[in-house]
C-alpha cells in the first residue's frame, strides 16, 4: 500500500510539484468543446492550471481540493491576472454541493489516489453533483504506469468500469501519454456521462 500524500506538504516548496504542468492536455480542451458545459466542478483543481484554461474560454467553474496550500496558490495565481474563481477546501469523497449542480466535472488526477474501498464513494459523490447526462472526465494513471512503480492505487480498466458503472455511461477507457516535467507518464482517460436517473 502506498504512503498517503502529504498534500500541503507538496506546495509549500518553492517551485511546482510535478504534476502542475500549467498546460491544459488536449484531451481537456477536446471534451469541453464537445459537451459545451454551462458550469464545471474541477476536483483536484491544485494550482488551478485547468480553471486558468476555462476562464480563458469564459467557462463558468469551481475548484475543489483537500489542500489548503494548493488552493492559496491557485488563488495568488487567479489574482495576479485579475480572475475570480471560486475555489474550496473539501474532500472529493463528500463533496459541498448541491445534487445536479454541474454539468461537467474534470479530473486530472485525483481518483488514483482514492484507495479501493472508498471507490465507489467517489463515483456516487460524483454522480451526485452531476445533472442527469452531465460528463466527468475522468484522467488517471494507466495499468502500464503502476507496472513501472508509479505512485497511487493501483487500478485497472476493469476497476473503473467496476467504479462508475452504477453511475455513469462509460464508452471507452483510452491509453494516453502525459507530459510532466519533460518526463512521459502513461496515463488514461474516459469521458462518461451520467446515467439518466
Amino acid at each position: 500500500m502506498p504512503k498517503p500524500i502529504e498534500w500541503d506538504k507538496e506546495y509549500e516548496r518553492d517551485s511546482s510539484p510535478l504534476w502542475e504542468t500549467e498546460i491544459p492536455e488536449e484531451i481537456l480542451i477536446l471534451s469541453l468543446e464537445q459537451c459545451r458545459p454551462r458550469l464545471v466542478l474541477d476536483a483536484g483543481c491544485g494550482m488551478g492550471t485547468d480553471l486558468l484554461y476555462m476562464a480563458g474560454k469564459k467557462i463558468r467553474a469551481a475548484g475543489i481540493d483537500i489542500s489548503h496550500k494548493g488552493l492559496i496558490r491557485a488563488k495568488n495565481r487567479f489574482i495576479s491576472k485579475k480572475l475570480s474563481i471560486p475555489l474550496i477546501q473539501s474532500n472529493i469523497l463528500m463533496l459541498p454541493f448541491n445534487d445536479a449542480t454541474f454539468d461537467f466535472i474534470n479530473d486530472r488526477g485525483c481518483f488514483h489516489h482514492i484507495e479501493r474501498g472508498k471507490r465507489r464513494q467517489y463515483a456516487s459523490e460524483t454522480g451526485r453533483v452531476l445533472k442527469p447526462g452531465g460528463h466527468l472526465l475522468l484522467r488517471c494513471f494507466s495499468e502500464k504506469y503502476f507496472r513501472s512503480g508509479g505512485a497511487g492505487y493501483i487500478l485497472t480498466e476493469k476497476d473503473i468500469r467496476d467504479t462508475f458503472s452504477m453511475h455513469f455511461q462509460i464508452d471507452q477507457v483510452t491509453d494516453f501519454v502525459s507530459i510532466v516535467d519533460s518526463i512521459p507518464v502513461d496515463m488514461c482517460w474516459s469521458l462518461m456521462e451520467k446515467k439518466g436517473f
